[in-house]
Protein backbone atom coordinates (compact mmCIF):
# COMPACT_ATOMS: atom_id res chain seq x y z
CA UNK A 1 0.00 0.00 0.00
CA UNK A 2 1.29 3.36 -0.63
CA UNK A 3 0.30 7.15 -0.10
CA UNK A 4 1.83 10.66 -0.51
CA UNK A 5 0.92 13.49 1.03
CA UNK A 6 1.28 17.18 0.10
CA UNK A 7 0.86 21.03 1.39
CA UNK A 8 1.88 23.90 -0.78
CA UNK A 9 4.22 25.29 -1.64
CA UNK A 10 6.40 21.80 -2.13
CA UNK A 11 6.62 20.19 1.29
CA UNK A 12 5.27 16.76 0.58
CA UNK A 13 5.68 13.18 2.46
CA UNK A 14 5.44 9.70 1.14
CA UNK A 15 4.72 6.14 2.88
CA UNK A 16 4.42 3.00 1.86
CA UNK A 17 3.48 -0.76 3.92
CA UNK A 18 4.84 -3.83 2.70
CA UNK A 19 2.96 -7.14 3.39
CA UNK A 20 3.53 -10.93 1.99
CA UNK A 21 1.07 -12.94 3.08
CA UNK A 22 -0.46 -10.95 5.61
CA UNK A 23 3.56 -10.60 7.43
CA UNK A 24 4.85 -7.37 7.41
CA UNK A 25 8.08 -7.09 5.02
CA UNK A 26 9.12 -3.57 5.26
CA UNK A 27 7.65 0.29 5.49
CA UNK A 28 8.60 3.73 5.06
CA UNK A 29 7.97 7.10 6.01
CA UNK A 30 9.79 10.07 4.89
CA UNK A 31 9.71 13.89 3.53
CA UNK A 32 9.69 14.75 -0.23
CA UNK A 33 9.75 17.60 -2.43
CA UNK A 34 6.85 18.03 -5.00
CA UNK A 35 5.03 20.52 -6.18
CA UNK A 36 1.38 19.09 -6.19
CA UNK A 37 -0.52 16.11 -4.92
CA UNK A 38 0.11 14.17 -7.68
CA UNK A 39 3.63 13.99 -7.69
CA UNK A 40 4.18 13.12 -3.98
CA UNK A 41 1.85 10.37 -4.72
CA UNK A 42 4.11 9.63 -7.66
CA UNK A 43 7.75 9.63 -5.67
CA UNK A 44 5.68 7.68 -3.13
CA UNK A 45 4.88 4.77 -5.57
CA UNK A 46 8.61 4.78 -7.33
CA UNK A 47 10.07 4.53 -3.89
CA UNK A 48 8.17 1.92 -3.03
CA UNK A 49 9.11 -0.01 -6.33
CA UNK A 50 12.79 0.78 -6.08
CA UNK A 51 12.28 -0.66 -2.36
CA UNK A 52 10.54 -4.29 -3.92
CA UNK A 53 13.20 -4.49 -6.71
CA UNK A 54 15.78 -4.20 -4.11
CA UNK A 55 14.14 -6.75 -1.75
CA UNK A 56 14.40 -9.18 -4.97
CA UNK A 57 11.02 -9.64 -5.39
CA UNK A 58 9.78 -11.21 -8.40
CA UNK A 59 6.12 -9.93 -8.48
CA UNK A 60 4.51 -7.17 -6.50
CA UNK A 61 0.89 -5.52 -6.80
CA UNK A 62 1.26 -1.89 -5.65
CA UNK A 63 -2.03 -0.19 -4.11
CA UNK A 64 -2.63 2.99 -4.24
CA UNK A 65 -5.99 5.62 -3.87
CA UNK A 66 -5.17 7.75 -6.88
CA UNK A 67 -6.61 6.56 -9.31
CA UNK A 68 -5.00 8.99 -11.89
CA UNK A 69 -1.65 7.32 -10.73
CA UNK A 70 -3.00 4.15 -11.14
CA UNK A 71 -4.41 4.18 -14.86
CA UNK A 72 -1.44 6.28 -16.31
CA UNK A 73 1.13 3.49 -14.66
CA UNK A 74 -1.45 0.29 -16.36
CA UNK A 75 -2.01 1.97 -19.12
CA UNK A 76 -0.28 -0.02 -22.25
CA UNK A 77 1.00 2.78 -23.89
CA UNK A 78 3.70 5.31 -21.84
CA UNK A 79 1.29 7.97 -20.44
CA UNK A 80 2.03 11.07 -22.23
CA UNK A 81 -1.28 13.20 -21.16
CA UNK A 82 -0.50 12.89 -17.38
CA UNK A 83 0.11 16.45 -15.57
CA UNK A 84 3.45 17.60 -17.00
CA UNK A 85 4.28 18.32 -12.82
CA UNK A 86 4.54 14.29 -12.27
CA UNK A 87 5.50 13.31 -15.50
CA UNK A 88 8.88 11.99 -14.94
CA UNK A 89 8.07 10.19 -12.19
CA UNK A 90 4.89 8.61 -13.72
CA UNK A 91 6.96 7.47 -16.83
CA UNK A 92 9.53 5.95 -14.57
CA UNK A 93 7.52 3.92 -12.36
CA UNK A 94 5.41 3.12 -15.82
CA UNK A 95 8.44 1.66 -17.48
CA UNK A 96 9.45 -0.38 -14.22
CA UNK A 97 6.40 -2.06 -13.87
CA UNK A 98 6.82 -3.01 -17.78
CA UNK A 99 10.23 -4.40 -16.72
CA UNK A 100 8.85 -6.17 -14.15
CA UNK A 101 5.72 -8.68 -12.51
CA UNK A 102 4.27 -5.20 -10.89
CA UNK A 103 1.58 -4.26 -11.04
CA UNK A 104 -0.44 -1.22 -9.63
CA UNK A 105 -3.95 -1.24 -8.65
CA UNK A 106 -6.63 1.73 -6.97
CA UNK A 107 -8.35 1.19 -3.65
CA UNK A 108 -10.37 3.51 -2.01
CA UNK A 109 -8.80 5.54 0.66
CA UNK A 110 -10.78 3.74 3.07
CA UNK A 111 -8.44 0.81 2.55
CA UNK A 112 -5.26 2.56 2.91
CA UNK A 113 -5.23 3.94 6.21
CA UNK A 114 -1.89 2.95 7.28
CA UNK A 115 0.08 3.84 4.19
CA UNK A 116 -1.97 7.25 4.20
CA UNK A 117 -0.70 7.87 8.10
CA UNK A 118 3.19 7.31 7.12
CA UNK A 119 2.73 10.14 4.16
CA UNK A 120 1.58 12.21 6.58
CA UNK A 121 3.75 11.75 8.91
CA UNK A 122 6.98 11.56 6.37
CA UNK A 123 5.94 14.83 5.49
CA UNK A 124 7.15 16.22 9.04
CA UNK A 125 10.09 13.96 9.53
CA UNK A 126 13.60 15.81 8.65
CA UNK A 127 15.16 12.00 7.50
CA UNK A 128 13.15 9.24 6.39
CA UNK A 129 12.40 6.16 8.56
CA UNK A 130 12.12 2.86 7.40
CA UNK A 131 11.80 -0.52 9.44
CA UNK A 132 10.72 -3.85 9.04
CA UNK A 133 8.63 -5.26 11.58
CA UNK A 134 6.33 -3.85 14.32
CA UNK A 135 5.41 -2.25 16.50
CA UNK A 136 5.85 0.71 13.58
CA UNK A 137 6.45 4.20 14.06
CA UNK A 138 7.97 6.45 15.79
CA UNK A 139 5.88 9.89 15.17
Amino acid sequence: MVDGSWKPPWRGGIGFVLEKDGELKGYRAAPCTACCPLQAEAVALKEAVLFVKRMGLQSCTFFTDNQTLAQACTAQQPPLDVDWRAYKEIHEIWGLLKENEFECTHIGRSHNVMADYLAKGGSALEEGYTGYMYPTFKF
